[in-house]
């Protein structure tokens, strides 16, 4: 009686230790999903919050680029004058431009191009 008594408790022990650990298992399961849920819900809400609002009738064109958001401020912060100059050959002289936290919009001519490719002659502009 007591090998089987033992042999029991032993085993008994053993399906406690396993269950529990399953348990546990799908505890850390819940809560990855209770994380990763929660992570989208946050990017959700940033994308929503910092996305610029919709175009209103008569308003600028706004500059899209490959990567929505952060794109159009990439390429400014790398070479403003050479992403103001894309701009004004693809949507015209005025133009919305999304610098993360705000868009810029831009009234640009002909008369703003200095002596080179990249100089912007401002004094020309304000005689």
């Amino acid at each position: 009686l007591r090998e089987t008594s033992g042999g029991t408790s032993y085993q008994i022990a053993r399906l406690v230790f396993w269950s529990s650990l399953r348990e546990a298992q799908r505890m850390w399961e819940v809560l990855l999903w209770v994380f990763t849920l929660g992570v989208i819900g946050v990017i959700a809400f940033l994308v929503k919050k910092f996305s610029p609002p919709p175009d209103e009738p008569g308003a600028p064109p706004r500059v899209e680029t490959l990567i929505p958001l952060i794109g159009p401020a990439i390429a400014f912060g790398k070479d403003p004058i050479g992403t103001l100059k894309w701009a004004r050959d693809k949507y015209g002289t005025v133009f919305r431009l999304n610098l993360l936290l705000f868009d810029a919009t831009f009234l640009l001519s002909d008369a703003c191009e200095g002596g080179g490719d990249d100089d912007v002659n401002l004094q020309r502009l304000l005689k």
